[in-house]
């Protein structure tokens, strides 16, 4: 091979490395979001199969996308371990909390969002938007299950908006 070939080859052989790097990228939100109304907060809107749940925005760490998850034997409310930026992190498998099934998805989602002590990871098929919700437009849970922090409708969709304390 001649040198004009060869540095073509290693240009394109180059160019397909960096693609496939940023192809597999992190996803992730790193810019503070604030609100207008100080009765107003902010969510992330994600999907398990076809149900729609929201975390409050204020608790997202970041936001990652096929992170290789380690199956781990515990509870089935445990979906496995990730090492994130040199930290074990616990991700949860909303799927059997909630009692949905789940599917094979080959590409999903980790939200990792402060928790008590330490930041928690939970899965997900899709992350569908970040949306402003009014307090007053959230109906409240008054049910024993501390879990779901309330309801709300948007564009005639229910959301479940999960209190994160209490996973």
């Amino acid at each position: 091979m001649n040198n004009s070939l060869t540095a073509k080859y290693n240009k394109s052989r180059f160019s397909k490395m960096l693609y496939d790097l940023k192809a597999s990228h992190i996803k992730t939100i790193s810019e503070p979001i604030q609100t207008k109304d100080k009765d107003e907060k902010k969510y992330i809107v994600f999907t398990l199969i076809s149900e729609f749940f929201a975390i409050e925005i204020s608790r997202l760490i970041e936001v990652l996308f096929k992170k290789k998850i380690v199956k781990v034997p515990f509870e089935d409310s445990i979906s496995g371990i990730i090492n994130h930026q040199n930290t074990i992190l616990t991700v949860l498998n909303l799927y059997n909390i909630f009692n949905i099934k789940q599917h094979t998805n080959k590409n999903y989602y980790i939200i990792i969002f402060k928790h008590q002590k330490s930041p928690l990871a939970i899965l997900c098929d899709e992350i569908e938007n970040i949306i402003e919700i009014k307090d007053n437009k959230i109906i409240p849970n008054n049910s024993k299950k501390n879990l779901i922090a309330g309801n709300t409708y948007i564009n005639k969709k229910l959301i479940t908006i999960i209190n994160t304390n209490f996973l």
